[in-house]
């Protein structure tokens, strides 16, 4: 399961982007991504990638390959950032 660490808030900007701010560390994340179901679902916990991409695909109408990209990029940033648990 992908989901965020506990302290993390998100505000997304429709047509900018998502900045992702951790409480503990006092520190912002911007992730050129602005689908807030995105956000919502790795808030609670998504079971796979397959489940956020499906939030892209709904949202921008992209191809499944495309939204797989989408999603691979951003969840390596989070992790990179230690930002969200798998």
């Amino acid at each position: 399961m992908l989901k965020f660490y506990p302290g993390i808030v998100t505000r997304t900007h429709e047509g900018h982007g998502t900045y992702i701010y951790h409480t503990t560390h006092s520190e912002t994340l911007f992730v050129p991504l602005d689908n807030q179901d995105f956000f919502t679902l790795l808030s609670s916990g998504a079971p796979d990638k397959q489940a956020l991409a499906a939030t892209i695909i709904k949202d921008y109408g992209c191809t499944e390959d495309e939204a797989l990209s989408a999603v691979n990029n951003t969840v390596d940033s989070l992790q990179k950032r230690a930002l969200i648990e798998s």
